[in-house]
């Protein structure tokens, strides 16, 4: 009788562990395919073919806007700022991309802090796309 009873709640652990398993794997698979998750220059080339350069500032605003989730932001007469490979709003002293530009969060995930990513357009002065560049900002509270 006691053989049994160890039998049956060994079975009833492996049934478990399986279990626990295999919901684990399932979270795992689903932050792994989080495509905000992938390096900045793979979600730039997904970019450029939704917002190919030589798009004119009309098209991409009405692309960006098609996302149900991304957040655009205003138009500004001034391009976006590169400093140490990274960009950002307004003049931090870097190089100036375009003449003008916008951005956009198009979404963030959890690493161990709030991770948003946020692409940025750089338009020449005949509005045309010359440049796309994406950020991940991790917020620091």
């Amino acid at each position: 009788m006691g053989k049994k009873r160890i039998t049956k709640k060994f079975i009833i652990f492996i049934i478990f562990t399986i279990i626990f398993m295999l919901i684990g794997g399932v979270k795992i698979f689903m932050v792994l395919s989080n495509p905000l998750r992938r390096a900045e220059e793979k979600i730039k080339s997904d970019i450029l073919i939704i917002t190919p350069i030589g798009t004119s500032i009309e098209e991409v605003v009405k692309a960006v806007e098609g996302k149900d989730k991304w957040e655009i932001g205003q138009l500004r007469n001034f391009g976006y700022s590169m400093r140490d490979g990274r960009p950002s709003d307004g003049s931090n002293g870097g190089l100036q991309i375009g003449e003008k530009s916008f951005r956009a969060l198009i979404g963030s995930y959890l690493n161990i802090q709030k991770v948003t990513v946020v692409v940025y357009w750089g338009f020449d002065e005949n509005d045309e796309l010359i440049n796309v560049a994406v950020g991940k900002e991790v917020d620091a509270t």
